[in-house]
């Protein structure tokens, strides 16, 4: 019986679109460096440091904002944002 309830819920959602996002960029930059090691493994540069260097390559501030726009985040969370609308609007 009170529709201002419901924004409530737009807090986690929020909180979780943006780690989803967060993470998928993590992700991407994270398979940047693995293909520029396969790289180095097929060209015969590999050093020692390279095998034991796990560190995301590339800016991980853009990726997100790459991320944000992606179809792997914004259907499901959008999807999420109107229902909460909806149910603040018909409560």
């Amino acid at each position: 019986g009170r529709p201002d309830h419901t924004l409530l819920a737009a807090i986690p959602v929020l909180l979780f679109l943006f780690l989803d996002t967060y993470y998928l960029a993590l992700e991407r930059c994270f398979r940047r460096s693995y293909k520029i090691f396969v790289g180095k493994v097929h060209t015969g540069e590999v050093s020692v440091s390279d095998v034991y260097a796990v560190r995301p390559s590339g800016p991980l501030v853009g990726e997100c904002g790459k991320c944000l726009l992606s179809f792997a985040i914004w259907p499901f969370y959008a999807l999420l944002i109107v229902l909460i609308v909806l149910a603040r609007c018909l409560l």
